[in-house]
């Protein structure tokens, strides 16, 4: 791969919330904006940070092989840009395209930015989702209370440019600085929903066009919210149970219980994991726990060393189950997408692998590996590497590259987007009832 080009530094304000003299995503106590882009890089900070990404990754890297790359030959072609760049973004820009190369979604660089906000909690949204659909960056999703404040805003609103930039020229200059994943479908899914990402506090113009082709102009403010993944749930006129959350942290797995605890007469749960990007690999197991009725393997780990916390050499095993002896014995249907990653496709695929669900959608992102921490980077970033490398539990399958194939495929369209269909979930519920159709 060759080296992206780099952008010129520019100022980025990124919104900190300081609760007890630490950054959180609580009640707010102080606000501090802090700009770090146009911070200089010396050259002691840039050696410094490069020489331990670098080894870091040659040491940790669950893969002794790195992929089949040759990392020595990765750092004499990335280092000597070294003195091409002045400034923290462009040292972190530079990073973050060394470690791409491993093809990787879950060994990555986290710019300061980046950083602030993952330890804080928080998110920097425009209230609008957009993912392509039919090859087109389309609005599949809009806060509630912006669409309140803005009706023009609707799902099935096809972007055509940003800020007067051509989104297809935007996704060109991105794509080969992008984040790259294990696949490349994935990768090209995710530049297209970061395609408006940016500052918090500044303003983005999006010109839009409908089905019919008529456009028009909305501006929308970048704002930072609370990033606390909950399970949304809703019994259909069918007695569907639809549970939804967006990622696995403390308290989904009791969240989830709770919802069928609700409706132990549910005829059918889907699990909608369409836009779930995965999280603690324990609250997945949790999760899992819900629907088998004994204690299963859910992955195969692999570390360098061959050992799982030094409890015994060679691959360890992930066991599944609830404590109570409690589950769901009903029929379950999984939706997943490209944006389905780590403990999404574990959890779709566990479930597929022991027949206990149906697995609807699109293709999942192909992001199965593990992290066990954060190392943070001078100059206010860090740096995940993968040191667990994963496979299925049952068949001992790669997940990672290949993702979660749906055993019956649905790919979203405009128009039903627009007409505020979900041709996904009614898939779902009729494979569910048995032909019937969401109500």
């Amino acid at each position: 791969m060759r080296s992206p080009a780099f952008r010129p530094a520019r100022t980025v304000a990124l919104l900190l919330v300081l609760v007890s003299g630490r950054v959180a995503a609580q009640d707010s106590i102080a606000t501090e904006v802090i700009t770090w882009a146009t911070r200089p890089a010396e050259p002691a900070l840039r050696a410094l940070a490069f020489d331990r990404v670098w080894q870091l990754v040659r040491e940790r890297y669950h893969d002794p092989r790195l992929n089949g790359l040759d990392w020595t030959q990765v750092r004499e072609r990335y280092r000597p840009q070294l003195d091409t760049v002045t400034a923290l973004e462009g040292l972190y820009s530079l990073l973050s395209a060394m470690v791409s190369e491993l093809g990787d979604a879950h060994t990555r660089v986290h710019d300061p930015l980046r950083t602030a906000a993952r330890r804080a909690n928080v998110a920097v949204s425009t209230g609008v989702s957009v993912a392509p659909v039919e090859g087109l960056p389309t609005i599949v999703a809009v806060n509630d209370s912006l669409r309140a404040r803005d009706p023009r805003l609707a799902p099935g609103l096809r972007v055509v440019a940003v800020d007067d930039a051509a989104v297809d020229r935007l996704f060109a200059l991105r794509l080969p600085r992008a984040d790259r994943t294990a696949s490349a479908h994935s990768t090209a899914y995710l530049t297209w929903m970061r395609l408006l990402e940016g500052p918090p506090g500044a303003t983005v113009e999006l010109r839009l066009a409908d089905t019919l082709g008529a456009e028009s102009a909305v501006q929308l403010e970048r704002r930072v919210i609370p990033s606390r993944p909950q399970v949304i749930g809703r019994l259909t006129d069918d007695s569907v149970l639809v549970l939804r959350w967006d990622g696995f942290r403390a308290g989904i797995a009791d969240s989830v219980a709770a919802w069928l605890d609700r409706h132990p007469h549910a005829r059918g749960v889907v699990l909608d994991l369409r836009m779930n990007g995965g999280g603690s690999a324990a609250e997945t197991g949790r999760v899992i726990g819900h629907f088998v009725n004994e204690r299963i393997v859910i992955a195969q780990v692999a570390t360098r060393q061959r050992r799982w916390f030094g409890l015994r050499s060679g691959n360890t095993q992930w066991r599944a189950g609830r404590a109570d002896g409690q589950r769901y014995a009903g029929p379950v249907v999984a939706l997943v997408s490209p944006r389905s990653g780590s403990g999404a496709e574990l959890l779709a695929g566990t479930l597929q692998e022991y027949g206990r669900a149906t697995v609807v959608g699109e293709r999942s992102c192909g992001c199965l590996l593990g992290i066990n921490r954060y190392v943070s980077l001078p100059g206010g970033g860090e740096l995940a590497i993968s040191e667990l490398g994963l496979l299925s539990g049952k068949l001992g399958r790669r997940v990672e590259g290949e993702g979660v194939v749906p055993d019956v495929p649905v790919t979203p369209t405009r128009a039903a987007i627009a007409r505020g269909e979900d041709e996904v979930l009614r898939t779902a519920v009729g494979v569910l009832l048995g032909g019937g159709a969401a109500r």
